[in-house]
């Protein structure tokens, strides 16, 4: 690697760490909206995987040990990377630190993979300004990462550029380019499934501008080819998440709180608490990217100016889609209401500043005229806000939330999952009067009679995985300390199938054994939806894998037929 990329990469890795110091000194955020419960879904989801599970979807010890579905519907690919860590964090139970590195890690990855975008449009420095502008944009360092603790979509934000840098290769028709959109959009839909919805047309649309009119059939075609790979290559994890809702209570998505129409942005710029502080974080990037559009100016090559347009259309359209004017699209398409928050357009936006920021920057040394180089210093006026302001803020946000931190913590001590991930079959009052009932329990049994005569002893107590010894001196019904969810399964060893079902209204498993001294085996089994997307999941690798093969094929072809023509030419220098 020469010195300079090494300087830039070097760069990318210090502005990273400086900007998430605090997740690293002090650990992930447990304070805000989001932190906690990551801090229990990672921790349950970590431990199960390093105990050989190698899908973690039933987290057994949530919810006070009744267990939780969560990462049936949740995208675990954050959690994979963060779960690397943890041999080396032994004396962190919950996971924090852990969380903290990982989001770290996934601003470098950001701000890499944003870089390896945008100089393939700009030279090596504006595309390194525009990368690391891009970790400083306030919806990606302050409102993500410290307010809101949106773990998944810190992640998110790795992969938006990365999908751009291989759309790009797509376009020059290099090799191996369509495998790697497809593990790009892949990674992006297990990692933050709202984003990759509304991300999705993006990506086809960046193809079409790009080529000629003859030709954008074919790119597009190229890219929805690509795409529906990485679909396919996330099947595993989409197809449960997309089939299983009407199991659980997502209706608790619907609460006014959380309700989409009550969180457009430039609603209310003056009231305290998230809605404002959004509103003029927007204004502050619409003036960034303006600047930046109209800096770049008019003395560039067609492709540079249709690209150019491009993003600005793209950053005018995620404004749209966060303002009221917005809500007959949000009406007319309810696929959009899944993504919840319409702020969450703030992650396009700022992709597309930070292509128009590169764009201005690398036509600094094009013109020196006087409209430009003062736009060019506007542009730098929010960016420095951002530098100086939000960092600062964010520390002094850690000193000053204790009362808060102790509240969050306990959360996480209570082990209770969120609310929507609640199987349906668990009515809210009765379930929650048994969580506080267990939590003043010192201890519980695992398994009651509650029908007939019965002594039980458990044998094994894991994960989708549960066996008892039953000595029954009558048929009985146990009543199983795991919440009910499709799939659980009961049958005696060497004999027929139990009857396994719900019961009200805490929505416990219930399971029928017949008389006599006999081992009865419990098990949540995979259903059709999880068979079927390891199914398409394999079928879409065995895929990837053949195009990759296929590419190396042809470049050995190539480079042999080269040889043969260099030895044909020129006998006396091979």
């Amino acid at each position: 690697m020469d010195k300079n990329r090494l300087f830039i990469w070097a760069a990318i890795v210090i502005a990273g760490v400086i900007l998430t110091l605090p997740t690293l000194y002090y650990g992930f955020p447990s304070y805000n909206h989001d932190g906690w419960v990551h801090a229990l879904w990672y921790s349950n989801f970590a431990n199960q995987l390093w105990a050989g599970e190698l899908y973690p979807r039933w987290l057994l010890e949530l919810n006070r040990g009744l267990g939780s579905p969560a990462l049936f519907f949740y995208q675990p690919a954050p959690y994979y990377a963060t779960s690397l860590f943890k041999p080396l964090f032994l004396d962190d139970p919950h996971g924090l630190r852990q969380l903290g590195v990982s989001a770290s890690l996934a601003f470098i990855a950001s701000g890499w993979f944003a870089y390896l975008w945008l100089c393939r449009i700009v030279p090596r420095s504006p595309a390194l300004i525009a990368s690391i502008v891009y970790l400083v944009m306030p919806y990606h360092l302050a409102i993500d990462l410290y307010l809101r603790g949106a773990f998944a979509e810190v992640w998110a934000f790795a992969w938006l550029p990365l999908i751009l840098f291989f759309a790009q290769r797509l376009r020059s028709g290099e090799r191996f380019s369509i495998v790697g959109l497809a593990v790009s959009y892949a990674l992006l839909i297990l990692s933050h499934l709202p984003t990759a919805l509304i991300f999705s047309p993006v990506p086809i649309l960046y193809m079409i501008v790009q080529v000629d009119r003859g030709n954008r059939i074919r790119a597009a075609a190229g890219a929805v080819a690509a795409l529906a790979l990485g679909v396919g290559l996330a099947a595993i994890y989409l197809l449960p998440a997309l089939t299983l809702r009407e199991f659980v209570s997502m209706q608790e998505m619907s609460k006014p709180e959380i309700y989409f129409e009550n969180w457009f942005v430039m609603t209310s710029f003056f009231a305290r608490g998230l809605p404002a502080y959004l509103s003029w974080l927007v204004i502050s990037m619409v003036c960034a990217a303006g600047c930046a559009y109209f800096a770049a100016g008019e003395k560039s090559n067609e492709i540079v100016r249709r690209e150019r347009a491009f993003w600005a259309a793209v950053a005018v359209g995620a404004v749209a889609m966060m303002t009221p004017l917005s809500k007959p699209v949000w009406k007319l398409l309810p696929i959009l209401q899944n993504v919840q928050f319409p702020y969450r357009f703030n992650t396009i936006l700022c992709v597309a500043s930070a292509a128009l920021i590169a764009f201005a920057m690398a036509s600094a040394k094009q013109t020196m005229s006087l409209r430009p180089a003062a736009l060019r210093l506007v542009i730098a006026l929010p960016v420095t806000l951002w530098v100086l302001i939000y960092p600062l803020s964010v520390w002094r946000e850690y000193k000053t939330h204790p009362v808060t931190r102790a509240n969050q913590r306990e959360l996480i001590e209570n082990n209770q999952d969120a609310p929507e991930y609640k199987p349906r079959w668990a009515e809210r009052d009765a379930f929650y009067r048994l969580m506080f009932e267990l939590g003043q329990a010192k201890q519980f049994d695992k398994v009651s009679v509650i029908e007939g005569s019965a002594d039980v002893r458990v044998e094994r107590w894991a994960p989708r995985s549960i066996v008892l010894h039953v000595n029954g001196a009558t048929g009985a019904t146990l009543r199983v300390k795991q919440l009910y969810f499709p799939g659980w399964r009961a049958r005696v060893e060497g004999g027929g199938d139990l009857e396994a079902r719900p019961a009200t209204p805490a929505g416990l498993l219930d399971v029928v054994t017949p008389k006599g001294d006999q081992q009865v085996k419990i098990e949540l089994t995979p259903g059709r939806a999880e068979r079927w997307g390891q199914y398409v999941s394999a079928i879409s690798l065995l895929i990837a894998l053949a195009l990759i093969i296929q590419g190396l094929v042809i470049r050995k072809a190539k480079a042999q037929c080269s040889r043969a023509e260099l030895r044909e030419k020129c006998p006396d220098t091979v």
